[in-house]
């Protein structure tokens, strides 16, 4: 415990459940990244993704799964970009999610879904996507964690 025993303490602020998302007071990062080169690059299970994600894949692939990450309040904007590659997002039902895309040579793809309600105190994502020759892909999907959840008997 000598170590690590004069770090600060992290401040975690408080975890409200919002359908199968979840919020907390403040996100992980102002801004943050997402790579794939000739490659892959995943963000899923529980993470806390900045207020802006900046998704790129020249040739290769990003995954960035939504169902149990922790959204803050107000807008979370990912701008999605594909080259001769691919980037899905996965959101839980119930996630209010905007988005707004080009396709050159390649498609932006959103599934419909009933949108969730926009509000200063809920999450909101917006997506801003360019495809080139490439695909970008919004998906709806129930965690895993909330199936398991569900399908739990009541005793």
């Amino acid at each position: 415990m000598k170590l690590v025993g004069d770090l600060p303490a992290l401040a975690v602020g408080p975890v409200v459940p919002v359908g199968a998302a979840v919020q907390v007071a403040e996100p992980a990062a102002r801004r943050g990244w997402a790579l794939a080169l000739l490659g892959g690059n995943s963000r899923k299970g529980v993470w806390s993704p900045p207020r802006k994600l900046n998704a790129v894949a020249v040739m290769g692939g990003v995954e960035l799964d939504f169902r149990d990450a922790r959204l803050p309040p107000g807008e979370t904007h990912v701008v999605a970009v594909a080259v001769m590659g691919g980037v899905e997002i996965i959101v839980p039902p119930g996630l209010a999610v905007t988005v707004r895309g080009l396709g050159i040579l390649g498609g932006v793809d959103q599934e419909e879904h009933a949108p969730g309600e926009i509000g200063p105190n809920t999450a909101h994502l917006k997506v801003t996507a360019l495809a080139c020759m490439g695909g970008i892909g919004i998906k709806v999907r129930v965690s895993q964690r909330a199936e398991r959840i569900a399908s739990k008997p009541t005793r």
